[in-house]
């Protein structure tokens, strides 16, 4: 009896649905097939646009000049491009004027009320000397297909350098100078979007003075090494502001960088500049910065990996973040809480603290990198982290500290300096080298000089509780 009653059950439930699917496939044929057609205040659209755009009046009156024309006239300083989910692409052409193509297709179901076609508006301000060019497509609550593209193209033998983009958006992607073969060039571009999107600049892309970007999230792509090796960004600034949007870039020519994200994963092949980067957490990897790096109080959790920089590292303030540099040729000012820091090769003056992270670090000490008026010096000091550092060679005063830590300090056999150390807890280990006595907690050794001709420059190492070991068996390189 029960099963009986179950199958009937199942029975009506499944007509029901029956009968709730086709009156919804009828209803969707109605809409499809009577385009237009509005029912329970919902309308199915058809959209498309396909036009150009020459002209600086869309109203096209009698006095209605070519867009070029006007540029080359000096009448138009800045372009203006707002879209809301279109693409724009910005290239050059085989073509004998500036215009702007437009193509769109969508289909979808749209609510009773909102947009249901494409909107295109253009005009042009002759006291502002601006030009600026609208598009918009339906707003559909259901989207079938949605392909649509706004074309900013010049003729492959303009010269557009004393031009400025502007490109707001709401979650279009943005192109430059990825569909050309010949050098396109613009004085500064700003892209702004509100949504998700991919923005990309390509290799024939030249901009001699400013990019910003503001976009919360998608990509960033500057393909901007040429195969020459030169770079298409000579820029002054260049300002990226993100949420997590992905960063990758080549050769950057640019005198100040300016990366401001939550958690961006970025890699950057070199950067002839200064770069400030911020960021809660992330990661950065570059191969090489000519300028110096500065990280913001921002900067929590991040992962920094970078071969080479010659200009000055600061870091002062950081909670978990992982430092890496390959080679450091000017100074260093590194804070970190449980953050590790690696410097394999460092040629100036350098001061890095954690807590609880650990150092890594090989002293190349050189005075031909940095000012010969300043005195060139290695502070490392930890609460509990363990430092490892490599003296190759050494210039000055050199201290290190940790309560808890262990010590490992090395040196190569050839350099001259006094040796002070203050080991509370636990004697150090020292090699032969240093001496065959049983070392005390507390001893200065003067090595390869003596007590009545000490050397100016000094390894001072103070450790309260933890292990230390020192010793003189660094290869000489």
């Amino acid at each position: 009896m029960k099963n009986t009653v179950n199958k009937g059950i199942m029975f009506y439930l499944f007509l029901f649905l029956a009968i709730v699917v086709g009156v919804a496939c009828i209803f969707v044929a109605i809409l499809i097939f009577s385009p237009g057609t509005e029912l329970f205040g919902i309308s199915y659209v058809n959209g498309k646009v396909d036009s150009t755009v020459l002209y600086s009046d869309s109203t096209l009156i009698e006095n209605s000049e070519y867009i070029d024309t006007l540029i080359k006239n000096n009448k138009i300083n800045t372009i203006n491009i707002n879209t809301d989910y279109c693409d724009v692409n910005v290239k050059n052409e085989d073509s004998t004027r500036i215009r702007f193509d437009i193509d769109g297709t969508v289909t979808g179901i749209v609510k009773s009320g909102e947009q249901n076609k494409y909107v295109v508006s253009y005009s042009y301000n002759e006291e502002e000397k601006t030009y600026t060019i609208n598009l918009s497509g339906p707003k559909c609550m259901l989207y079938f297909s949605n392909s649509a593209e706004l074309t900013l193209i010049f003729p492959n033998s303009y010269n557009s350098t004393n031009l400025d983009v502007n490109i707001n958006t709401q979650s279009g992607e943005v192109y430059f100078g990825v569909d050309t073969k010949t050098d396109l060039s613009f004085n500064n571009v700003t892209v702004t979007s509100e949504e998700s999107t991919n923005i990309k600049f390509g290799k024939y892309a030249k901009i001699t003075n400013s990019v910003a970007i503001n976009s919360p999230s998608g990509t960033i792509d500057f393909d901007s090494t040429l195969s020459d090796g030169t770079s298409t960004m000579n820029l002054n600034t260049l300002d990226i502001s993100t949420t997590n949007a992905k960063i990758t870039a080549g050769y950057l020519n640019a005198k100040d960088v300016s990366l401001k994200t939550e958690s961006s994963q970025i890699k950057i092949n070199k950067i002839n500049g200064n770069l400030v980067y911020k960021a809660k957490k992330g990661v950065l990897i570059a191969d090489t910065i000519n300028g110096s790096l500065t990280c913001g109080e921002e900067v929590l959790i991040s992962n920094i990996e970078i071969s080479k920089v010659y200009g000055d590292v600061i870091l002062p303030m950081a909670e978990t973040s992982n430092i890496t540099i390959q080679k450091l040729y000017a100074e260093c000012l590194i804070r970190t809480s449980s953050g590790n820091v690696t410097i394999n090769e460092m040629y100036a003056t350098s001061e890095i603290e954690t807590k609880s992270g650990k150092i890594n670090i090989t002293v190349k000490s050189d005075k031909q990198f940095v000012n010969p008026t300043k005195q060139i010096t290695t502070k490392l000091t930890t609460e509990n982290g363990d430092i490892n550092v490599n003296f190759a060679n050494i210039i000055n005063t050199n201290n290190i500290t940790t309560q808890k830590g262990k010590i490992v300090c090395s040196f190569n056999k050839n350099l001259n300096l006094v040796l002070n150390y203050t080991c509370n807890n636990n004697a150090p280990t020292l090699s032969s080298g240093i001496t065959t006595n049983t070392p005390e907690k507390n001893a200065t050794y003067y090595y390869g000089c003596s007590e009545q001709t000490p050397s100016v420059n000094n390894i001072t190492i103070s450790n309260n509780e933890g292990k230390t070991e020192i010793s003189d068996t660094l290869p000489v390189a």
